[in-house]
Formats: structure tokens, C-alpha cells, sequence
């Protein structure tokens, strides 16, 4: 946020063409306001028609401050920091030498004092108020003692007089209100940058939740697609690899079969349609067919009893209707578990599914006797049975069983599921 602050700080500071409109409309008015004073106070500027007046061109050198002063002030927003550092240099300069260029040198210190703050860091515009208060007093203590030592013997009540005071209090006071002033707007300006920021951040963080959110809906859909068609596909090969077995001995056998593969395949390219009607973002206005719930666990248990597996089903609990999404994450890890029955159990194999709901949790236990072991734990199959549960905040186990076989428990939490 801190760089994107920065970089909506310097937009605001870029010279556009407003912006220097502006500051070639102060640098005319420095350098005309300071030229029209310095005449009024009996400065002869003219040199530049009738020469040089006398063997130092002082007259010159202020002519020369004013103007350069009108270019430093054209800069001041591109390069506020040099343009100071010059500023005090050229002063430095002048007072060195006693040049004459006090006037022209205070209205420029207070123009690139105000840049300094404005256009640059706090610390910076600190920095150049120490300075423009440091450089001040270099010349108001001598003057204010020189005036005070010309007075009347023991007149040092002088130091408060107007005539000794009155200019370096001026002084003093229009550097501490410039510099507040410009403080004011680049904190303002600051504060702005920073808003802007935090608006940009807002949304860079609501385009990345959207994209999670689309791949976590990915992810949700892959694992529905894997579910659907690893289970109907399992039960398909089942049946056909039965009938061709029990054909010789029972001619009837294919026809249930192909009765019960056909039904299977109907189910899942339903719900292969449903999904995919998810994903064409609602391109379609034809009706999917619904989720299925803990309703559904019954047609899937009797297709895996038509597969040639004795399963018992039991569903138990209090009379409360889970959130959709529960029972959906329950029926899928039903599905993906008696999947695994059908591919790893092995011939003669039985299991059982017990399902218990209460107010809180619905939990899900399928277990088997069968010798196929455990299987691999790297597989798509286990691996979103325990994303799904995760997903909603639960956990799923799956592992041996304790008198063998294979046993998968999962405990899905209803209570902060909306």
C-alpha cells in the first residue's frame, strides 16, 4: 500500500500543464513584484540600456537574483530540494559580500520554503525551516544589536522596540506560517494519496478473492466431476465384468446388467450435466438437476448392491434438515467410499454406511470387510474426501478397519454453516 501511496503522492506532484501554469504565473509575480518594489525604494534597474552604474555592477547582481530567482521558482515542484539548497546558496552569497539582495532573497525563501514542504517529506520540510529560522537569525541578532548599540547609554530596553524588532518578528512569523501552510497541503495531499491507495488495495483484494473463489469453485467441480464419473464408471465395469462371468450359467444375467449400467450412466450424465451447466455461467436455460442429498444415499447404495456388493444403509439422528452443502459433502464421501469398496474390497466383500445427524454434526461411517487393504492415500479419491470435510470445517479418517477391511469415518459440523 506504501508504494502505491507513493506513486498516487507523485501523480498529484507531476508537472502537468495546470501545474505549471502555476508556477509560471508565481515566478512572473516574484520577478515583477520584487523588480516594482526594488523601484519604488529608488533602485535604478535600468542598467541593462544605460550600463553598468559604477564600477560594481551591484545593481546588476540584484537584477540578476530577481531573475534567477523567476527561473529556480519555475523548478520548485520538480526539484524542490535543489532549488532550496541554491536558494540559500545564492543568499549566502550575497550576504557574504553585503550585496543588497535582501529583499529579493527573503520573498524567494519563503516561495522555496513552501516547495520544500509541499513537495517533499516532513523531514525535509523540518529541515528547511531550521534552516530558513537558522539563516534569519543570522542576520536579525547582528542588526537588532547594532540598533541597540547606537541608542542612548543604557537604552538596551531598545531590543523591544518597533524599529529593531518589527522586521525580524515579520520575519519570523511569515517563515513559521509559510511553512505551516505548506505543511497543511502536503499532509492533506498525503492523506489523499493514501486514500487512493487503499481504494486501489481494496480492490486488487476483492479481484484476488474472486479468484480464489473461482478456483476454489474449480477445484469444488473437479472433485464433483471425479466423484461422479470414478463411481459410475466402477459400477459399470462391475456389472459388465459379472454378466460376462454369470452369462454361461444365468442368460438373464446381462440383461439386469445392462439395465443396471444404462440406469447408472443415465444418473451420472445428469449430474455431469448439472456441473456443467455451472460452468457455462449460466449460458444455459435449460433446468439441472438437483444436488443430491442424504436422501440420495439410498439410490447409491442399491446401485452399488445392483454391482454385486451387500451394503446395509442406516440413517439415524434427530429430525433436523443439515445445510445442502452438508449433505451434499456427506453423499459425495458416501459415493467416493463405496467407490473404493467396488475397486479395492475385492469378491465377497460386504460393507455398511451409517449416517447420524443431530443439531450440530452429521457424521458418516462406511465401512467394509473386504481384503483389498488400504488404498494408495495419494489418489484423487481419498485426497477430496478430506478437502471437502475441511471445507466446511470437519475432518475425514480413512484407514483399516479394526477387524480388518477398510474403514472411513467423517464428521462434517453443521452449526456454523449458514
Amino acid at each position: 500500500m506504501a508504494e502505491v501511496a507513493t506513486e498516487a503522492s507523485a501523480r498529484r506532484r507531476d508537472p502537468s500543464s495546470r501545474a505549471l501554469a502555476v508556477d509560471l504565473t508565481v515566478a512572473v509575480l516574484f520577478a515583477v513584484g520584487t523588480w516594482s518594489i526594488l523601484v519604488l525604494r529608488g533602485w535604478h534597474l535600468a542598467w541593462w540600456i544605460t550600463g553598468w552604474p559604477g564600477p560594481y555592477p551591484v545593481e546588476g547582481f540584484v537584477a540578476a537574483t530577481v531573475l534567477g530567482g523567476a527561473v529556480l521558482l519555475l523548478a520548485r515542484r520538480v526539484a524542490p530540494r535543489a532549488v532550496f539548497m541554491v536558494t540559500f546558496a545564492i543568499g549566502a552569497v550575497g550576504y557574504a559580500l553585503g550585496l543588497p539582495t535582501g529583499l529579493p532573497i527573503a520573498a524567494l525563501v519563503l516561495c522555496v520554503l513552501y516547495a520544500a514542504t509541499r513537495f517533499t517529506t516532513r523531514g525535509f520540510g523540518v529541515l528547511a525551516l531550521v534552516v530558513s529560522l537558522g539563516s534569519l537569525s543570522v542576520w536579525a541578532v547582528p542588526t537588532i544589536l547594532q540598533q541597540v548599540r547606537s541608542g542612548l547609554p543604557g537604552a538596551l530596553a531598545d531590543i523591544t522596540s518597533v524599529p529593531a524588532t518589527a522586521p525580524a518578528v515579520a520575519g519570523f512569523g511569515l517563515i513559521v506560517l509559510t511553512w505551516a501552510a505548506a505543511d497543511q497541503v502536503r499532509a492533506a495531499t498525503d492523506r489523499a494519496a493514501l486514500a487512493e491507495a487503499s481504494q486501489h488495495a481494496q480492490a486488487q483484494e476483492r479481484v484476488a478473492r474472486a479468484e480464489v473463489g473461482a478456483l476454489e469453485e474449480r477445484q469444488r467441480i473437479a472433485r464433483e466431476m471425479h466423484d461422479i464419473v470414478a463411481h459410475g464408471i466402477s459400477v459399470m465395469i462391475v456389472q459388465a465384468d459379472g454378466a460376462r462371468f454369470a452369462a454361461p450359467a444365468d442368460p438373464e444375467a446381462p440383461t439386469r446388467a445392462l439395465a443396471t449400467i444404462a440406469e447408472t450412466g443415465r444418473t451420472s450424465l445428469a449430474e455431469m450435466r448439472r456441473l456443467l451447466g455451472l460452468l457455462r455461467d449460466g449460458e444455459s436455460t435449460s433446468p439441472h438437476a438437483p444436488a443430491p442429498t442424504l436422501a440420495d444415499v439410498d439410490d447409491l447404495v442399491e446401485q452399488v448392491r445392483a454391482a454385486g456388493v451387500p451394503v446395509t444403509f442406516s440413517l439415524t439422528g434427530a429430525a433436523t434438515t443439515p445445510p445442502e452443502i452438508v449433505q451434499l459433502t456427506a453423499y459425495r464421501i458416501v459415493q467416493e467410499a463405496l467407490t473404493n469398496v467396488l475397486k479395492h474390497a475385492g469378491p465377497g466383500a460386504r460393507a455398511s454406511v451409517l449416517v447420524a445427524t443431530d443439531p450440530s454434526q452429521v457424521s458418516v461411517d462406511v465401512i467394509d470387510d473386504g481384503v483389498g487393504g488400504q488404498p494408495g492415500t495419494t489418489g484423487l479419491g481419498l485426497r477430496g474426501m478430506n478437502e471437502r470435510a475441511a471445507m466446511l470445517g470437519g475432518r475425514a479418517e480413512a484407514g483399516p478397519g479394526r477387524s480388518g477391511g477398510f474403514h472411513v469415518h467423517a464428521v462434517l459440523p453443521t452449526g456454523s454453516i449458514s
